[in-house]
């Protein structure tokens, strides 16, 4: 459902329909062990394994039998929610599409949480309200707490979210800041394409697009053209993004981590930390709270 304001100038996109039909066909599951409410979709710290997958022929396999078809099924209404209107949940989403030929009971029961997480929602539209000084910019995070780090980002204009996703790198990361480095050049790819069609389209000025970041060291190493030996195993993604930021295509800035609104797209944040996410990322276009603490970590030249 689409609403627009002109008088207040505002856009909400709703799927509140969508979501009652999801919670009616599947409500007699959720009802079976969640009578309570959320207020967000996974509890903090959840990490979900292969090793929680039953083994083929197994007594607890043959007793998934018939969730199996039923977690397909809402996996895939995440899916479709995560990527219209409810950039919150594309962590969890992602985490639980790793597990759709076999899962198991954890996995279910995580399923069953994000259920009653969106069937508690208030009001689950997402709200553009532009403000024209705030421009194009992007927040990207990174979670180096798995053998592939997930990385997850935040494209606003105007302040408004517009695109986002969240996925898991293909190679292994060596540190926490090489995570960040890796996350911060896929933000870059996607957002080469959104910067240059918005230029194109007369949408925003001529100038560095910033990128924000909560980890210092990814914003020095984006800026280090002589870091060689630190990313060498890296070479082709550490080229890329550097070259874009020499070029004055993008520029990094460190943003303190209370305000990384993509950490909602990388791990399973406690109830207030979710909490005040959705709040800055609510009010980020009159506000612009998340970034107004940030000091650009370089001086454009």
């Amino acid at each position: 459902a689409i609403e627009r304001d002109i008088a207040a100038r505002t856009l909400r996109l709703s799927q509140e329909l969508y979501i009652a039909d999801v919670v009616t066909k599947y409500g007699d599951w959720l009802r079976a062990g969640f009578g309570r409410k959320f207020d967000s979709p996974m509890a903090e710290g959840t990490v979900l394994s292969a090793a929680d997958s039953p083994k083929v022929d197994s007594a607890e396999h043959a007793d998934m039998a018939s969730r199996r078809d039923v977690y397909m099924q809402i996996v895939g209404a995440f899916s479709w929610l995560a990527n219209m209107t409810m950039p919150h949940l594309c962590y969890a989403t992602s985490q639980l599409s790793r597990f759709l030929a076999n899962p198991g009971m954890p996995h279910f029961d995580a399923a069953m949480r994000v259920l009653a997480f969106i069937d508690g929602i208030a009001d689950p539209a997402l709200v553009f309200t532009p403000n024209a000084s705030r421009g194009l910019e992007i927040f990207v995070d990174s979670n180096w707490g798995s053998k592939f780090s997930c990385s997850g980002a935040i494209f606003m204009l105007y302040g408004c979210p517009f695109h986002w996703f969240a996925k898991s790198q293909k190679s292994v990361s060596l540190s926490s800041a090489e995570a960040e480095f890796f996350g911060a050049m896929l933000a870059a790819r996607d957002g080469v394409f959104a910067r240059d069609l918005l230029f194109e389209l007369g949408v925003i000025s001529p100038g560095p697009t910033v990128i924000y970041s909560d980890s210092k060291s990814a914003v020095d190493l984006a800026f280090d053209h002589v870091a060689f030996k630190n990313t060498k195993h890296i070479l082709r993604a550490a080229n890329f993004l550097r070259d874009l930021v020499a070029r004055e295509v993008f520029v990094l800035e460190h943003v303190p981590g209370v305000t990384m609104l993509a950490d909602l797209l990388t791990k399973a944040v406690s109830r207030p930390v979710f909490l005040n996410l959705m709040r800055l990322l609510a009010n980020y276009a009159a506000t612009g709270e998340a970034s107004l603490s940030a000091k650009p970590a370089r001086a454009s030249s």
